[in-house]
């Protein structure tokens, strides 16, 4: 009869419509699931590069002061060089003089 024909269609449009509600609900799920998979990860991706940020950062604060360390080395053995040239330059002056006075 067309009454049960149009309660079968009614029943297969409510199912139809509550299969449908529960793939929403599956796939909004799901998504969820995802995004909250992909922060995660980006979380752990932000905390590594930090982590390599402030390891980068302390090499560069430990060779800066390996340079400062180094120049300092190196200015007070130029130092120590110009003080000894000095030193032998007022040496040879002496034995110059001394040579002339011999000769003389």
């Amino acid at each position: 009869s067309k009454i049960t024909d149009l309660e079968q269609r009614e029943k297969a449009q409510y199912d139809e419509i509550t299969s449908l509600k529960a793939q929403r609900d599956s796939m909004f799920l799901d998504n969820q699931a995802s995004q909250e998979k992909d922060r995660d990860f980006l979380k752990q991706k932000i905390s590594d590069l930090e982590t390599r940020c402030k390891a980068a950062e302390s090499e560069k604060s430990s060779l800066k002061f390996e340079i400062e360390k180094e120049k300092a080395k190196l200015n007070y053995e130029r130092d120590h060089l110009e003080s000894i040239k000095s030193e032998m330059q007022e040496t040879i002056n002496k034995l110059m003089k001394k040579n002339e006075q011999l000769i003389a």
